[in-house]
C-alpha cells in the first residue's frame, strides 16, 4: 500500500476514534447566577419575552428571574414577592391578542405586556382554590386556541375566554393532580399529553386515550418529555420505577429503556440539551443518554456528587441553553456540565488487582496466592480508570455459572470449599453498560502450619509405635 493510502486509513481511524470518544464531565454551578439569597428554586423553563428576546425563566419562593444571553435579571415587573412561577406560556388571551400566562404560587396570572399582571381566574370563581402547576397551548378542530391549565386538583381548559373542567373517565383522562403537559404533531393531528401521579393521558381531535395502558400499569408518572430518536419522535415517560419510550404514532405500546447501572429505580425529572441528549434526574444523581444512530444500544453516562452535583438533590426543572449544553435546577441551585477534554473515559482500559483486607497482600490477574482461611474479605482495586465511582462489580468462584449481583461496593467476601486450588473471576460493568473481563485470580488454600506439624507428629508417633510392635513380635 502506498503512503497516501496509509494516511487515508489513519485519518479514517482517527475520526472513528474521535467520534466514538466521550469526554469526562464535571458539573459546576454557572459563574453567572441569579441572586436568589437562599430562596428555594421552584421551576425552570424557556419563553419568548415581550421585548422579543427568547431565554430562560426561573421561579423561586421569593422572586423570579430571566436569563438572556448569560446575564440574569429579575423578571417580570409587577409581581408580588412570593408569586413564584411554576410554568409560563405565550398564548392568546380572552380577546385573542398575544398574552403571557403565568402559573404561580399565588394563582394563574395574565398580562398583555409581561409587566402589568392581573388574575386570569377571579377570586370568587370556583377555580380559585386550584393551585396552578402546568400550562399548554393547542388548537381545537376548528382552529381556535385552547389554553390548558393543570392544577393540583385536575385539568381545566380555556376556549374563547371560558373555563371548562376535563372530567376523569375510566377509558380516557386519568384525573387527579397534573405535573406536566406537552404537545406533539402526529399525522397532521396535534396530541396533548398529560402526566400526573394517576397516570398518562393523551387527547387528540377531541378524543381521550390512555397510552401504553398495560405497560404503565401500577406506575406513578413523574414527568414526560418529547425527544428526537433515531427512529423518529418519541415521548419519554419517567415513572417511580423506570423510564419508557412511546412512539406517538403507535401510543398503545412502549419500550422500557433500561439503565445498565440502576435498573428499576425512580426517574424524578427529565430534560434535554439542544444536542438531543436526554438527561434522567434521579434521587442521587443524573444519567445522560445519547441515542447513537449507528449503534443499536443507547450510550449512558452517570454523574453524582463525586462529579460536582449536590449529594441529595431535589430536582425541579431543566432547560437546554446551547448546543450540547443544559441547565438543571435543584431546590438549592443551578448546575451545568463542563467537559474535560483532557480525559477520554471511553478509551480507558480497566485493570484490577485484589487486595486481602487487613494484610499487605495483593494479587494480580493470572497469579496464585496461598491462603489458609476458609473465608477471605477482599477489596477490588481498579487501576487506570478516571471515574472509578461509576463502575459496578460482580464475581464468581471455581468456574461456577452463578455470578453475584452487580454492586457498587468494591468489598467482596470469598468462601473456599475445601483445600487446594481455587479460582475467583471478577467482571466490571462500566457506565455505558459494557461488561469488561473476566479477570481470573488463583488461590491455593493450604493446611495451617499447626495442622501440618500435628499431622507429621502423629504420623511419626504411629511409625514409631508400629516399629516397636514389630520388634516386640520378633
Amino acid at each position: 500500500m502506498n503512503t497516501q493510502g496509509i494516511l487515508v486509513l489513519l485519518v479514517i481511524a482517527a475520526h472513528a476514534a474521535a467520534s466514538d470518544a466521550e469526554t469526562a464531565v464535571q458539573w459546576t454551578s454557572p459563574t453567572e447566577q441569579p441572586a436568589t439569597d437562599g430562596a428555594e428554586l421552584l421551576a425552570l423553563g424557556r419563553l419568548q419575552f415581550s421585548d422579543g428576546e427568547t431565554g430562560l425563566w426561573l421561579g423561586t419562593t421569593t422572586d423570579n428571574w430571566r436569563r438572556v444571553g448569560r446575564s440574569w435579571e429579575r423578571w417580570p415587573d409587577g409581581l408580588e414577592s412570593g408569586a413564584g412561577i411554576r410554568d409560563a406560556l405565550l398564548a392568546p388571551g380572552p380577546d385573542g391578542t398575544t398574552h403571557w400566562w403565568l402559573a404561580t404560587e399565588q394563582g394563574l396570572l395574565i398580562s398583555d405586556d409581561d409587566r402589568n399582571w392581573r388574575p386570569a381566574i377571579e377570586p370568587d370563581s370556583w377555580l380559585a382554590d386550584h393551585a396552578p402547576q402546568a400550562l399548554h397551548l393547542s388548537q381545537d378542530q376548528a382552529g381556535r386556541p385552547v389554553v390548558w391549565l393543570g392544577t393540583d386538583q385536575g385539568l381545566i381548559r380555556n376556549r374563547e375566554g371560558a373555563w371548562h373542567t376535563v372530567a376523569a373517565r375510566s377509558d380516557g383522562f386519568h384525573g387527579g393532580p397534573i405535573k406536566r403537559m406537552i404537545g406533539i404533531d402526529v399525522q397532521n393531528r396535534h396530541q396533548v399529553w398529560v402526566a400526573g401521579p394517576r397516570g398518562l393521558s393523551m387527547e387528540s381531535a377531541g378524543h381521550w386515550h390512555r397510552p401504553a395502558r398495560d405497560c404503565l400499569r401500577d406506575h406513578v408518572v413523574n414527568d414526560i418529555h418529547d425527544i428526537v430518536h433515531p427512529q423518529g419522535d418519541r415521548i419519554a415517560v419517567a415513572t417511580d420505577q423506570a423510564l419508557f419510550l412511546i412512539d406517538p404514532a403507535e401510543p398503545d405500546a412502549c419500550h422500557e429503556l433500561i439503565s445498565p447501572r440502576i435498573p428499576g429505580q425512580p426517574v424524578v425529572r427529565l430534560g434535554t440539551d439542544r444536542g438531543e441528549q436526554l438527561y434522567l434526574m434521579r434521587h442521587d444523581g443524573i444519567e445522560r443518554v445519547r441515542f447513537d444512530p449507528v449503534r443499536r444500544q443507547p450510550r449512558w453516562q452517570w454523574f453524582n456528587h463525586r462529579d460536582g452535583l449536590p449529594a441529595a438533590p431535589e430536582w425541579v426543572g431543566a432547560a437546554g441553553i446551547d448546543d450540547n449544553q443544559i441547565l438543571i435546577a435543584s431546590r438549592t441551585g443551578l448546575w451545568t456540565p463542563q467537559s474535560d477534554t483532557s480525559t477520554d473515559t471511553e478509551g480507558e482500559s480497566i485493570n484490577l488487582i485484589l487486595r486481602l483486607d487487613g494484610t499487605s497482600q495483593s494479587i494480580a490477574p493470572g497469579e496464585v496466592l496461598d491462603v489458609r482461611e476458609t473465608s477471605i474479605p477482599i477489596t477490588i482495586q481498579p487501576r487506570g480508570f478516571h471515574r472509578q465511582h461509576v463502575l459496578l462489580y460482580r464475581h464468581t468462584t471455581d468456574h461456577s455459572s452463578e455470578w453475584s449481583q452487580w454492586q457498587t461496593s468494591t468489598s467482596i467476601n470469598i468462601d473456599f470449599d475445601g483445600y487446594g486450588g481455587h479460582e475467583v473471576r471478577v467482571e466490571v460493568l462500566n457506565e455505558r453498560g459494557a461488561v469488561q473481563g473476566p479477570w481470573e485470580f488463583g488461590f491455593n488454600r493450604t493446611f495451617p502450619i499447626g495442622w501440618i506439624v500435628m499431622i507429621v507428629s502423629v504420623i511419626a508417633l504411629l511409625t514409631i509405635a508400629a516399629t516397636m510392635v514389630l520388634q516386640m513380635r520378633r
